[in-house]
């Protein structure tokens, strides 16, 4: 079961499609979805907490992470981040509301995985 569900025979996936792909492969049991439904649980809850949370406060000072829109000729030697940029509003959902370190503020909010904090 662990072996299906861990992706060598496919991504992760919920209990009723781990028991499905399992009794494709040829194995049947009598309880397998509930163990199914039970191993997803179990391998999701461990997942999470190892999940570092990140809590952003104002004032904060972060480095955005920069999305590359066009090719450039340095290849893998651009910068990966931008900044730093201090952090002027915080919302529930994950979204940040940066502003330059003079002040200007970007009117965009920003994903909160997208920054990281930065120590001078």
């Amino acid at each position: 079961m662990e072996e299906v569900h861990g992706g060598n025979c496919g991504p992760h996936m919920n209990g009723l499609m781990l028991a499905k792909k399992i009794m494709r492969l040829g194995y049947y049991w009598s309880t397998m979805e509930t163990d199914c439904v039970k191993h997803v649980r179990h391998c999701h809850r461990s997942f999470n907490a190892r999940v570092r949370h990140r809590d952003f406060s104002p004032g904060d000072l972060v480095l955005r992470k920069v999305l590359h829109v066009m090719p450039d000729s340095r290849g893998k030697f651009l910068y990966k981040y931008d900044g730093p940029f201090v952090i002027k509003e915080v919302f529930s959902g994950g979204a940040v509301i940066l502003s330059d370190m003079d002040g200007t503020e970007n009117a965009l909010p920003v994903n909160a995985d997208a920054i990281k904090k930065y120590y001078p």
